[in-house]
């Protein structure tokens, strides 16, 4: 349900038009809602627990909960006869391009070059970087990273010994969290754990009320905006291949010699065909 569909509604129930700034809210961050507390849109859209209350009874919702689970319902593949139709794939596909084209828009309007290169200045300065949270986004760093000549590491949570690692990790250590709603508590406990004991954390988000960016030095806020049951890696890889050149220009000789010695280990271990 976006903008239009939301207004579309309230005309149609002939209810009063809601709060606008809910409303945007709500119509921006669609995929994002329905994995959202209370608290956390109430603070983003700068709105009172009275004034939530009163958006959803407006809508026709007697909770935040039940709202939540009517937008997951809503943007699930439409079908007729138990069947799923030909032109839903086009029309997922759409929607999906339309949320990514919205997390570029975004990214690019507002990233903080100074913060990026204050960001490159940190990891270059690192003894290692180390990696915390999503898979998808640390194994891409790892591999980007390292091959750029910067020590980089990732951490599974799952089969890491955390005490082991973290008493033994050297201090000057860079820690980068990638956390996003709904922020895993495990995650959460770790990165608050690096930072009980020293550790220098910059956390790539989505809010800068998240619990990662309360917990970082700074942090890079990136929309994630989705569809439905997608994820969207856009932002995050976007940042990390900046990241990636920035590093690269900043010793442009030094990085052709590391390239070269990279392709030249490469082929000695077989690795490509």
């Amino acid at each position: 349900m976006n903008k239009a569909e939301i207004r579309s509604y309230l005309k149609e129930k002939e209810i009063r038009p809601a709060s606008e700034k809910i409303l945007d809210y709500m119509s921006s961050h669609i995929g994002s809602v329905p994995f959202a507390t209370l608290e956390q849109i109430s603070s983003d859209c700068q709105a009172t627990p009275e004034e939530m209350q009163e958006f959803f009874s407006a809508l026709g919702f007697e909770t935040f909960i039940d709202f939540k689970a009517f937008l997951r319902q809503a943007n699930y593949f439409e079908k007729r006869d138990n069947k799923l139709r030909n032109t839903d794939i086009h029309s997922i596909a759409d929607n999906m391009m339309r949320c990514e084209l919205q997390n570029l828009t975004e990214f690019f309007n507002e990233i903080d070059y100074e913060k990026l290169d204050r960001l490159v200045e940190d990891i270059t300065a690192a003894s290692e970087i180390v990696l915390l949270g999503s898979i998808s986004y640390a194994q891409y760093a790892v591999y980007m990273f390292n091959r750029m000549g910067v020590r980089t590491t990732h951490i599974d949570l799952r089969t890491c010994s955390l005490a082991d690692f973290i008493a033994t990790l050297d201090r000057s250590a860079l820690i980068l969290p990638f956390g996003f709603a709904r922020y895993r508590k495990q995650l959460v406990v770790t990165t608050s754990a690096f930072k009980k004991n020293g550790f220098h954390i910059v956390s790539i988000t989505d809010s800068a009320r998240s619990p990662f960016a309360m917990l970082a030095d700074y942090s890079f806020v990136i929309p994630v905006h989705s569809y439905d049951l997608s994820d969207s890696f856009t932002s995050g890889t976007l940042l990390i291949n900046l990241i990636a050149y920035r590093i690269g220009l900043l010793d442009q000789k030094g990085m052709a010699e590391r390239m070269k010695r990279y392709e030249h280990l490469t082929s000695e271990l077989d690795v490509f065909f």
